[in-house]
């Protein structure tokens, strides 16, 4: 074996004739409408799927955040009125929709 034909074997060489062809059939698939139409679904499908997933986290946040912020209010309430009237204590607990026992 000579030279040039080792060197023509190399694995870089081969992942080199690999990316030439791939290129050369993505020339071609681009004048294909059908294979464009298919390949936007793809893409739009794969959007949809991200945004439902990011709007399901999101929403999740928000509600975790909304409880947060609910118990930090009860413990203020608690320490506010902490030796003061617990009926006071009670009615804001109840409007607020709070366990009024703790």
């Amino acid at each position: 074996m000579s030279q040039t034909d080792n060197i023509m074997d190399t694995p870089l060489i081969r992942r080199l004739s690999q990316t030439e062809r791939r290129f050369a059939e993505l020339q071609d698939s681009l004048g294909d409408p059908v294979s464009l139409h298919f390949r936007f679904v793809g893409v739009l499908e794969c959007v949809g799927s991200q945004r439902r997933r990011m709007m399901a986290q999101r929403q999740s946040i928000l509600t975790l955040a909304a409880q947060y912020r609910d118990m930090r209010d009860q413990q203020c309430l608690i320490q506010h009125l902490d030796g003061r009237n617990s009926i006071t204590a009670a009615r804001l607990a109840a409007c607020k929709g709070w366990p009024t026992r703790w």
